[in-house]
């Protein structure tokens, strides 16, 4: 009588595989769409000045200043070189390769995820981060320049930065994220998305906003979904 019914438990196994699928399949997806979006903002933050090094002169540098395009270019050359970084961490502990030596910063408390479980969860979150920073390519590359995309630059700089250090805080943690952690980095994914898709709303259209913003909100649900499944935050 207190049991559940073996319908019951095979309804619930088979809930539990769906969602898994479900986590595995979007995951798959923001690994390939964060690498591609990675190596395109480096490529452009690298090749772009390269090509016009006779361009480049004081006045030239004042501009890029005062329109963000500095900022864009040091967080692009810092989070991208990161983000794929962590890729190449995860690719080879799926690969089952000679894995990394043990972090020496890790302290000698039990682990509340698993390196695996750590690295897909930061993964989702640096999915967020590289659409945010390819978007803003884009419209640099088209030529969009507005006090809103100047202010969301900096803004990615400082946060893309904070995430960063969050991160390697969780890794020495086990997997754990601070209370304060974890809402700075709510607080980033909308300062960031919000705007931005304001931005994608006046340039693009409708449609735009639909897709990108979809995109970036089912990351956001299923890092959610992922931390409350198996994160819990500490004071």
């Amino acid at each position: 009588m207190g049991g559940s019914s073996p319908h019951r438990q095979s309804s619930e196994k088979l809930a539990g595989m769906g969602c898994l699928v479900s986590l595995g399949v979007n995951f798959s997806t923001a690994v390939i769409m964060s690498v591609f979006g990675a190596v395109f903002c480096l490529l452009f933050a690298i090749l772009n000045p390269a090509v016009q090094l006779h361009e480049i002169n004081e006045p030239e540098i004042a501009r890029q200043w005062r329109d963000g395009s500095i900022a864009l270019r040091l967080s692009t050359l810092i989070f991208a070189a990161s983000l794929i970084g962590t890729q190449f961490k995860y690719l080879r502990r799926v690969a089952k390769v000679k894995p990394a030596r043990p972090d020496e910063l890790a302290l000698q408390i039990p682990a509340q995820l698993s390196d695996e479980e750590r690295l897909c969860r930061d993964i989702f979150q640096s999915a967020v981060f590289a659409l945010v920073l390819t978007i803003l390519w884009v419209l640099r590359a088209q030529g969009v320049t507005t006090p809103a995309t100047v202010v969301l630059s900096w803004a990615f700089l400082c946060f893309s930065d904070d995430w960063s250090i969050i991160s390697s805080y969780s890794r020495a943690l086990k997997g754990r994220i601070l209370v304060s952690h974890q809402r700075r980095m709510y607080v980033a994914n909308l300062l960031l998305v919000g705007p931005l898709l304001v931005v994608v709303w006046q340039e693009w259209g409708t449609l735009a906003v639909f897709v990108l913003g979809g995109i970036a909100l089912s990351y956001m649900w299923y890092l959610r979904q992922f931390a409350t499944r198996v994160a819990f935050p500490v004071g």
